[in-house]
């Protein structure tokens, strides 16, 4: 899926958790950035795919294949394998805990502020962290298998889970939009008065019908994305073009179309 729609479905997360808190507005931006932020990580793969990988990380780490290579193989750093996994969820979560706690421990020069200390009061930060990462691997799961067969989602096992081809890799133009209906009405819901437990619960079930919505969505394609002999890359984004437009509609389908041109990466 891509990079766009990923890091929204991280915001879509925190934007459920800005109703829970009542703390300061720069919590709640942490809470939206952190997060995009977990959304966006498990891409850092792709890292391969960059044109001065060969000359940089291929000669300091004395690579044997290209970078090309690297992000198709099923190598444990290739695209789609550790960092598309459960246990890299895990453990970049427990390291960017260890970080945010020394550097606020430093910026508040106390040597008294414990892991502890900071684990009450911003795990709603790594919670969010946390939710957006596994939200990504979750739709990666929907892409074509590829040359990896789906994602490394039980890493180290060598099984790799999804690869089902339901969608195609990007112009997921309706789940792109279900995922902003739900950033924006949860946003619109947080300035609302409301008891606590009633404004959390309306929030979770927003964030839920937009789940299930965009699942449902998914569930009506009525092709297959993987790739055969017989159809082929173009022949396939072009059939989900196709799909998008009967779905939106012609007026909405051309917005979106308009939208994805300004946009400089793969939407």
């Amino acid at each position: 899926m891509d990079i766009i729609t990923h890091t929204l479905s991280g915001v879509a997360v925190g934007s459920v958790l800005i109703n829970t808190t009542n703390k300061s507005f720069s919590f709640k931006l942490g809470l939206l950035f952190f997060g995009a932020f977990g959304a966006l990580l498990p891409d850092v793969d792709v890292i391969s795919m960059w044109s001065g990988f060969d000359a940089s990380f291929g000669q300091w780490f004395n690579l044997t294949l290209t970078g090309k290579e690297i992000y198709s193989a099923k190598l444990w750093y290739s695209h789609h394998a550790f960092f598309h996994s459960m246990a890299a969820a895990i453990l970049i979560t427990i390291f960017l805990a260890l970080c945010l706690w020394l550097v606020t421990k430093h910026v508040h020069r106390a040597k008294n502020y414990t892991l502890r200390y900071f684990l009450n009061e911003r795990w709603s930060w790594l919670f969010v962290f946390f939710g957006g990462y596994v939200i990504h691997l979750l739709e990666d799961m929907l892409t074509p298998s590829s040359s990896w067969g789906g994602v490394a989602f039980w890493w180290p096992s060598v099984q790799y889970a999804g690869g089902w081809g339901h969608i195609w890799w990007w112009n997921n133009y309706d789940v792109f939009l279900l995922v902003c209906g739900v950033i924006a009405f949860n946003l619109l819901w947080s300035f609302f008065r409301i008891r606590k437990p009633l404004k959390t619960y309306i929030a979770i079930s927003i964030f839920v019908i937009g789940f299930l919505t965009s699942a449902f969505q998914v569930s009506q394609r009525d092709r297959n994305y993987n790739y055969t002999p017989t159809m082929r890359y173009r022949q396939l984004e072009q059939k989900s073009l196709e799909q998008q437009k009967a779905i939106l509609g012609e007026d909405l389908f051309n917005a979106m179309q308009k939208l994805d041109r300004l946009i400089p990466v793969y939407f």
